[in-house]
């Protein structure tokens, strides 16, 4: 499809998830357009165009009222909509209007409880909700860095200890985020942003996709190849065990380079090459078995819960008995030494006992001692 660019001049702006050419030519190229640089959503004014997925476009933008940068997602799903002066979003074709509501009624449901929802470590934060143009839009704190996805095409892949702390962080985002019963829905490398430390942050939640995806029938539709769930392809609903599974594909990705095949062809022929087979240099066996286990095609093989998961990518007990007893051995052996060198050597001398060495005298001890003595021993005196 041909889109308007933020800047107003047409551009080639195109996802995997955006309209066919034959859908976007019936709709016409002013039809499903984006906003405009300088347009306005409440008190927000767009800088540009940073995405368009199939619940609608995401936009980089200022707060007017509080001079910061921020992110907004805008709910025009394409299948749905269409915005037809160039602002007001309205059904296409009017007769989809009442799907269109009660699944933008779901995107603000999210939305609120997104924004609701404690500071969690490693997700981007949601500001605010904010009805305008004939839609709604989800406010976000704007996440600088660069992608998972970019940095593994310009660097290529990540260290093993870079990889642990990339996981070690988004699981701890999801035990946030399935902690009050959300799912992000939508992970892959893309929506992964990292800092110039590595740390990361996950972004672009698939906030009701699962509403869209089950008033419409269009479940696989609407998700990304190679990260969705078998069971999405399925047209089953996701759960947590979902999230996890697109959490392992992404985390596979960050290690081989390239994404798990697509759960379409696997449940037809399952030609995934499992991380133990293919040892990757430097990555713990628990980690790797963990990781296979999470991209099981059944949702009930993966671990259920990120507490699971977790457990499951820590070095077993018994592996870790030795070297703890090793490890505490060797700190004793230190403390033994060091006490040894500050304590019992200064009190140990070289050379006789104290009671064999020469006590001090008196003046009078020492004549004495001049004094010739006899066979007895007591001094000599002459007749």
């Amino acid at each position: 499809m041909v889109a308007l660019c933020a800047d107003r001049s047409p551009g080639p702006f195109q996802t995997e998830e955006s309209p066919s050419d034959a859908v976007a030519r019936h709709l016409g190229d002013a039809a499903f357009v984006t906003l405009w640089r300088g347009d306005t959503i409440g008190r927000y004014e767009v800088i540009s165009l940073l995405g368009c997925g199939a619940l609608g476009p995401t936009y980089h933008a200022r707060d007017r009222t509080l001079g910061r940068n921020v992110v907004i997602k805008e709910f025009l799903p394409w299948t749905l909509a269409l915005r037809r002066d160039g602002t007001n979003v309205v059904a296409h074709p009017p007769a989809l209007a009442g799907d269109l509501e009660w699944i933008r009624a779901r995107f603000i449901e999210e939305g609120v409880k997104l924004r609701e929802m404690p500071p969690a470590p490693f997700v981007a934060r949601a500001v605010e909700t904010v009805e305008a143009n004939g839609t709604s839009c989800i406010v976000f704190d704007l996440v600088s860095g660069i992608s998972l996805d970019k940095r593994v095409k310009t660097s290529g892949t990540l260290r093993s200890t870079s990889v642990e702390r990339l996981l070690n962080s988004l699981i701890e985002a999801l035990s946030c985020l399935h902690g009050e019963g959300l799912l992000h829905g939508d992970i892959r490398p893309a929506n992964v942003m990292l800092d110039l430390i590595g740390r990361p942050t996950l972004i672009d939640f698939g906030i009701a996709r699962t509403a869209m995806a089950s008033r419409l029938g269009k479940m696989a539709a609407l998700y990304v190849p190679g990260y969705a769930a078998p069971e999405l392809a399925r047209g089953e609903l996701p759960s947590t065990a979902t999230d996890i599974y697109a959490l392992a594909a992404t985390i596979y990705y960050a290690i081989t380079g390239r994404a798990p095949p697509d759960a379409a062809e696997r449940l037809r022929t399952d030609r995934y090459e499992p991380l133990t087979a293919l040892a990757p240099a430097g990555f713990s066996r628990e980690l790797l078995a963990g990781i296979d286990r999470a991209l099981a095609l059944q949702p009930g093989d993966r671990p259920q819960t990120i507490r699971i998961l977790r457990a499951l990518l820590r070095p077993k007990a018994s592996t870790q008995k030795p070297g703890l007893a090793r490890s505490l051995l060797a700190s004793l052996w230190k403390i033994f030494v060091a006490v040894f060198a500050l304590v019992i050597l200064p009190c140990t001398s070289v050379g006789p006992p104290v009671s064999a060495r020469p006590q001090p005298s008196s003046p009078a001890d020492a004549k004495a001692k001049s004094a010739p003595t006899g066979d007895s021993g007591q001094p000599w005196r002459g007749k």
